[in-house]
């Protein structure tokens, strides 16, 4: 397949997906330039059972604009 072989052009496509945080830290810059405000991650945060960016070791915006979240581990 065309795309396969060009990994730079499904990039830029595509787009790549975007940290919003990690562990715990939550990065306004990327928030800004995704145009997305704290109140939509916080709502994808509590759909995925967190309280809050505290809890979480990973939160990555998906190309295809979903949220993805990784808690952290008790430990």
């Amino acid at each position: 397949m065309f795309s396969a072989r060009h990994k730079k052009l499904d990039e830029w496509i595509e787009g790549r997906p975007q940290i919003l945080i990690h562990d715990g830290r939550v990065f306004d810059d990327v928030l800004r330039d995704q145009k997305l405000s704290i109140g939509d991650l916080q709502s994808a945060l509590r759909q995925h059972g967190c309280e809050s960016a505290g809890e979480v070791h990973y939160a990555i915006l998906e190309p295809n604009g979903a949220i993805s979240v990784i808690k952290m581990t008790p430990g």
